[in-house]
């Protein structure tokens, strides 16, 4: 798919005008949605474009390395001192907006690019999750089976790592743990350890261990607690 940029021009008078003006590279800032608008399901992205000379300037977006069109609008350069200054605003749903890795800002002047992204992840704050551990069900002991639960709630980023151990040693068979799904603009997600009767009612304490973000939140049960 090839680019499309949106250029914007000067009249040749104007042009004249800067002939002798020395060439100054723009300076570009691109600043995120903010967080009431994301609680509307949209999502305003903004690149100032500053102090650059001459006054023609192209600016494209792209997300995740693909060009974007829909939903751009960018302003006509105007004097800014000695120099110029542009806007350039890409309209996005929260949910795009989300879905992307990066977004960037590319800017062409005088032949030379200047590039500057942002990624969700820059700009949500880190929410570490709420873990809760539920015991095997009676209905289940009575089968010779025993199955804890792990819920992992309310975390972003959505990368964790989930340990179960048994009095302090690590398990790894019966272990099994879903991908994090989204949640809102959070992630949740289900860690199961399947043992055998005997083998949960010989453990003192079963944990469920989950390191999110360099934190780690554990949450335990004992066959005491729960018989």
């Amino acid at each position: 798919m090839p680019e499309v940029t949106v250029t914007l021009t000067t009249d040749e008078a104007q042009l004249g005008q800067v002939g002798s003006q020395p060439k100054s590279s723009p300076k570009i800032t691109v600043f995120p949605p903010s967080p009431e608008e994301l609680q509307t399901n949209k999502a305003t992205l903004v690149c100032l474009i500053n102090d650059f000379s001459p006054r023609t300037v192209t600016v494209a977006w792209a997300a995740d390395g693909v060009p974007i069109t829909q939903g751009v609008q960018t302003t006509k350069s105007t004097k800014e001192n000695k120099n110029y200054m542009a806007s350039s605003y890409l309209s996005l749903t929260a949910d795009q907006w989300r879905s992307y890795k990066s977004v960037s800002c590319q800017v062409t002047h005088e032949g030379s690019l200047v590039e500057k992204s942002l990624s969700p992840a820059q700009c949500q704050p880190t929410s570490h999750p709420s873990v809760t551990l539920f015991p095997p069900s009676p209905e289940e002991l009575k089968t010779s089976k025993a199955t804890l639960v792990c819920m992992i709630n309310d975390f972003y980023p959505g990368d964790l790592a989930v340990t179960w151990k048994a009095d302090g040693t690590t398990i790894t068979q019966g272990v099994e743990t879903s991908n994090p799904s989204k949640q809102g603009n959070k992630y949740l997600a289900t860690s199961f350890l399947t043992l055998t009767e005997d083998a949960w009612k010989s453990k003192n304490q079963v944990s469920c261990e989950v390191t999110h973000e360099g934190t780690k939140v554990e949450k335990s049960l004992s066959p005491a607690m729960c018989s």
